[in-house]
């Protein structure tokens, strides 16, 4: 239960952060609402009157963004709010046994993780070879993810992540079924 409100504030702040705004600046005509970011917000970079002095002087703040604008972080943050939101509930009805999922349903949800983690994989091997770019230079990840990151460490995390996620989902695609019908020597076996 707590994850999913973790996961509701994490989408609603998010939302709300983009949408509304969290910094808002009185100009002498009018009340104007801005999009802090989150980055910034969590460096510790941002001082009220840093910004309110920026934005008196007509300058933009490295703090703040116009409404509307979503960026990677906000993506991300925005996205383990949503799964947390829907896992929690997934999750109590699996084990309280009032969710039964088939065995097809299961098998196409390991074959989409399957593609997921080749795909991230991919995505590791093709940025260290360099062929995501016209320079042939790993991506610039800060301005992918808004994090200031090293292209090795975001390449192993992905290598890694998409290695685990291709293992589960391989597990889950060659199991046997249990089986459901018993033979009746098998019962006969079973209650002594």
């Amino acid at each position: 239960m707590i994850l999913a409100i973790v996961g509701v504030l994490l989408l609603s702040f998010v939302v709300y952060n983009v949408e509304v705004g969290l910094y808002y600046f009185q100009y002498p005509d009018q009340l104007v609402h801005y999009k802090m970011e989150i980055i910034e917000i969590i460096s510790g970079n941002c001082d009220r009157e840093v910004i309110n002095a920026d934005l008196a002087d007509h300058q933009s703040n490295q703090c703040l963004s116009p409404l509307g604008t979503y960026y990677a972080i906000d993506v991300i943050i925005a996205a383990i709010g949503f799964v947390f939101s829907i896992s929690a509930p997934i999750a109590a009805l699996k084990q309280s046994g009032k969710l039964k999922i088939s065995r097809g349903w299961s098998k196409n949800m390991a074959r989409i993780r399957l593609v997921f983690g080749v795909s991230l994989v991919t995505i590791a091997v093709s940025d260290a070879m360099g062929l995501l770019t016209t320079e042939g230079q790993p991506l610039d990840w800060a301005l992918v993810l808004g994090i200031p990151m090293p292209a090795f460490m975001v390449e192993v995390a992905l290598l890694i992540l998409g290695v685990m996620v291709i293992k589960k989902a391989v597990r889950r695609l060659t199991s046997k079924p249990k089986s459901e019908f018993v033979e009746p020597w098998q019962m006969a076996g079973a209650g002594s």
